[in-house]
């Protein structure tokens, strides 16, 4: 038995002497001054989500998953049995699950996941532009709210923790010793800490091997769409490169219709249901005339939701595109 057991095997992490386990009596402590101060507003709905990731890779995927539940989003498909309710292996967009597992997700990546579920981001890179003043009050400023959160894209090592790029949601802030709580998802390898403020924002800066920029931060919202218009997205099998014969009204079709949908306010514009249905019935006839010029080989958009969707985002597509 001795010969299938792993070379290395870890349980647990000791934290390095810059943080401050949640659990420990200064972590207590702490936990209970930021309550005072008011700061510790996005903690509840945070922890009510808390998981530990399930692969070492997944960081990212169990933050993000968090934050949807938090956020109270409806994924539109089914966990198991009866229940929708976000999972990581239900992220399957923008990344397939199977390289997450093996290489994890960059920050660019990450956002793409969370647009594609329904949430409104705003990143910010922590490179000149960024300093770590304007970082503290968006720590001050979100750690009040439990209707937005913050995520924080930074490097292990310079924490003097193992390993390196990690992802974490900020689970309340101390404004006075200007330490930062972070709810770590791999709670097999280091518990809830607190972190010094400076420090974190140090971390952020780390380059990423990956893509040669900086980390950072990101604030993230519920983008509330009209039903329609989440049910298509952009395939992930579609690419536009040139030169590649690719017909000019399909390119302009495809970055219209991606750009309309990044927008926060998007279905604001839409006043009301005639106008609405007009918009989908225009984008429904500048895809027939792009689907002219499509390869046998080629795929535009895809569902966005699957057969156990809510029926009724099915039945005003289909009354809408029946028109």
């Amino acid at each position: 038995m001795d010969g299938l057991l792993p070379k290395k095997q870890f349980y647990r992490r000791i934290l390095p002497d810059s943080c401050i386990s949640f659990a420990s009596p200064k972590g207590k402590q702490l936990f209970i001054e930021s309550m005072s101060s008011g700061h510790m507003e996005c903690y509840f709905k945070l922890s009510a989500q808390f998981r530990t990731q399930e692969e070492p890779a997944f960081c990212g995927l169990t933050t993000l998953v968090m934050v949807l539940n938090a956020l109270e989003i409806d994924p539109g498909k089914v966990w198991k049995g009866p229940w929708r309710w976000y999972h990581e292996n239900m992220l399957d967009c923008c990344v397939p699950l199977q390289l997450i597992e093996r290489n994890g997700i960059t920050f660019n990546q990450f956002l793409c996941l969370a647009k594609c579920n329904g949430i409104s981001t705003v990143a910010v890179r922590a490179d000149h532009k960024c300093s770590e003043e304007i970082f503290r009050e968006k720590v001050r400023e979100y750690t009040k709210r439990d209707d937005s959160f913050l995520i924080l894209s930074y490097s292990r090592k310079v924490l003097k923790q193992t390993g390196d790029g990690h992802f974490s949601p900020v689970g309340g802030y101390h404004p006075e010793e200007d330490m930062v709580l972070m709810l770590d998802t791999a709670r097999f390898k280091y518990p809830p800490h607190w972190i010094p403020l400076p420090l974190l924002f140090e971390s952020m800066k780390a380059l990423d091997n990956a893509t040669g920029q900086p980390r950072g931060y990101v604030t993230m919202s519920r983008l509330d769409q009209n039903p329609l218009l989440i049910l298509f997205r952009i395939s992930t099998l579609f690419s536009v490169s040139f030169p590649c014969g690719c017909a000019s009204e399909m390119v302009s079709f495809v970055q219209q219709w991606d750009d309309w949908l990044s927008q926060e306010n998007a279905s604001k514009n839409l006043s009301n249901t005639e106008e609405l249905e007009d918009f989908v019935h225009g984008a429904v006839h500048a895809l027939e005339k792009c689907l002219q010029h499509l390869k046998p080989d080629q795929t535009i958009l895809t569902t966005q939701l699957d057969l156990s969707c809510p029926e009724d985002y099915i039945t005003q597509a289909t009354q809408v595109f029946d028109r």
